[in-house]
């Protein structure tokens, strides 16, 4: 199953509450404090029920899933 870039822009306002009209896929989510680690675990438990799988604790690091376009090439190259 392919993650859409849609489904996360729309996970990343309803349940962040992350201004997603200002948001391009290049834009640091993390590492600028846009949303902060403890959103991480609820992200991962979206994105692991989106994809239907399960991420190991190393494929979680900031390098993967640190802005929108990480986050989407991560998950839709990851089998």
């Amino acid at each position: 199953m392919k993650l859409t870039r849609e489904a996360l822009l729309e996970y990343l306002q309803k349940n962040m509450g992350v201004d997603v009209s200002r948001l391009d896929d290049d834009m640091p989510l993390f590492s600028s404090g846009l949303i902060d680690s403890f959103c991480l675990v609820e992200m991962v438990v979206f994105l692991e029920e989106k994809m239907g799988r399960r991420f190991q604790p190393e494929e979680l690091s900031l390098p993967n899933v640190d802005t929108i376009g990480k986050i989407l090439a991560f998950c839709n190259n990851s089998d």
